[in-house]
């Protein structure tokens, strides 16, 4: 395959990746969810003490709820 002389360059290795995580991305449910602004801020605050994010928090929980 002739490269062509652009002026840009081709990483593969970053390219894999994020074609990777779009791959990833692809399966996922999106939902909407409204909760008082008073409760979310306290939430981002426990959140952000425990380094994690509130999307594997929520995983986490509903995981639980279906093993019930």
């Amino acid at each position: 395959m002739a490269f062509i002389e652009s002026g840009k360059s081709f990483n593969k290795d970053d390219n894999y990746e994020k074609m990777k995580k779009r791959m990833e991305n692809m399966d996922n449910v999106q939902y909407t969810l409204k909760i008082p602004a008073a409760f979310y801020k306290k939430i981002k605050v426990k959140i952000a003490q425990n380094g994690v994010t509130l999307k594997s928090v929520l995983i986490e929980m509903l995981e639980k709820y279906i093993d019930k």
